[in-house]
């Protein structure tokens, strides 16, 4: 059973946009450490979709990223990717 889920005004109906947006967000907040940190979690315009639930959990559940108090996601940044998260899995 598919959930459907209302998208916050961020979403532009334009998927390539509203992508291109959030990769911005996981260039500067989690892939700036994750280049060192972890490098097979580097995330990328080809894997983000596949790691999306991951990152959800991470970001969201856990709250485990993005690490450290000096680069916390904005309330913008947070809806940005839960509206992205929901897109991809009622894609």
């Amino acid at each position: 059973m598919k959930l459907l889920l209302l998208l916050p005004a961020f979403f532009t109906m334009n998927a390539d946009a509203d992508k291109k947006a959030v990769l911005q967000v996981l260039e500067t907040k989690c892939n700036y450490c994750h280049r060192v940190a972890n490098p097979y979690r580097v995330f990328n315009r080809k894997n983000m979709d596949t790691n999306a639930a991951d990152i959800y959990q991470q970001v969201f559940v856990k709250k485990r990223m993005p690490m450290g108090d000096g680069n916390p996601l904005s309330e913008q940044e947070q809806t940005m990717i839960k509206s992205w998260v929901s897109a991809v899995r009622n894609n």
